[in-house]
């Protein structure tokens, strides 16, 4: 149990055991730095040394677990894995939910030959993989969106009626509408309205409101959310996000300085977006510390190193901001704001090997147009 059902507790109270029965991949581990259960027991030791006792026990071991480390790299944004999670998404040998992620993954490797892929399984028989498919359609124009996915707001399955209202929300204020494709944004609101005892339930709601110009319902649900939850970021950011877009921009601001200066919301996504508020008010100087306090405290987070490096541009020597950049560059080499950037200001630079190498990589990701 400890090594194929590792237990984690939750909320700091109850332990629960993952309900699959994995075998332990401490050679993933090392190449991913993802958790294994080996060191659960063995914290003195090091995944290398648990991949060796495995290998002792089974040489000749048939689990080899490749979709793992694909779907990872593909989180990552890597290109290189577009053909093996093509393969993924192909394979009737994996189980649906196996399928369903690399879906799910393609915006984060886009080419066209995903996308062709993603048209085919919006009709598959699996409910799960046609949600997989929807969710790859995330971040696609909205014309092409309408164009592929409307057919599924009258699915069988209700979850893939509310996955497909959630991508195209716009259609919703649109007449007539036929009464099986008003039906999903209808069910989308009762799934809403259902977590509205969370937070994140209430955020949800605001968001379908938004997006369907009831800027007054959206704001008295975002404040709803943080009388739930008041350290809930995503519900302050939103909340000024909605004031700024719709004049109040002085009241926006005094949002976000409630956020920044509550006990409950000490996080590097307020300071980025106070920084970033600051800088719409003229007061560049003063917003640098809190755009960089997100860069160093959130370094995961590529857009708020990519935010804070560009805004150096107006205090710093170019090439002091290289500097930061290749090290942004080396962290997130899948960004292709970043690599855009360590482009144009290497090749100002004069620092033309540099500049061709980063062109040749954001080639690989956006193609020049």
């Amino acid at each position: 149990m400890n090594c194929h059902m590792p237990a984690k507790t939750y909320m700091r109270i109850d332990p629960r055991r993952d309900h699959s029965f994995k075998v332990p991949r401490p050679d993933i581990s090392a190449l991913l730095q993802t958790p294994n259960a080996c060191k659960g027991c063995h914290q003195d030791k090091g995944d290398i040394w648990a991949q060796g006792a495995l290998t002792k026990w089974f040489p000749n071991t048939s689990h080899k677990d490749i979709d793992s480390i694909v779907i990872a790299k593909a989180r990552l944004g890597d290109p290189t894995v577009r053909e093996p999670l093509a393969e993924l998404i192909e394979n009737e040998e994996l189980p649906d939910i196996t399928r369903a992620t690399a879906l799910s993954l393609v915006p984060r490797v886009f080419n066209d030959g995903l996308m062709i892929l993603a048209r085919k399984h919006l009709r598959h028989s699996s409910a799960l993989i046609r949600i997989g498919a929807i969710r790859a359609f995330v971040g696609q124009p909205q014309q092409m969106r309408t164009e592929a996915i409307t057919f599924l707001l009258a699915d069988p399955y209700r979850a893939v009626r509310v996955e497909t209202a959630k991508l195209l929300l716009w259609l919703s204020t649109e007449t007539p509408l036929p009464e099986q494709h008003g039906r999903a944004f209808r069910e989308l609101e009762v799934s809403n309205v259902g977590a509205g005892w969370r937070g994140e339930g209430r955020l949800n709601s605001a968001l379908q409101q938004e997006a369907t110009g009831q800027f007054y319902e959206a704001e008295n649900s975002y404040r709803q959310s943080l009388e739930i939850d008041p350290g809930f970021t995503a519900a302050w950011i939103n909340l000024a996000d909605l004031l700024r877009r719709t004049g109040r921009r002085e009241e926006s601001h005094q949002t976000l300085e409630r956020a920044l200066n509550s006990t409950t919301t000490n996080a590097p996504e307020i300071d980025h977006a106070y920084g970033l508020s600051l800088i719409r008010l003229g007061q560049l100087d003063d917003a640098m510390p809190y755009l960089e306090s997100a860069a160093k405290e959130a370094s995961n987070n590529s857009q708020y190193l990519y935010v804070w490096l560009v805004a150096l541009q107006s205090s710093t020597p170019a090439d002091a901001i290289y500097q930061q950049l290749r090290n942004a560059v080396l962290r997130h080499p899948f960004d292709s704001n970043l690599l855009y950037y360590a482009y144009t200001l290497s090749k100002s630079l004069g620092l033309q090997s540099d500049a061709e190498g980063y062109r040749k990589r954001y080639q690989i990701l956006k193609p020049f147009k």
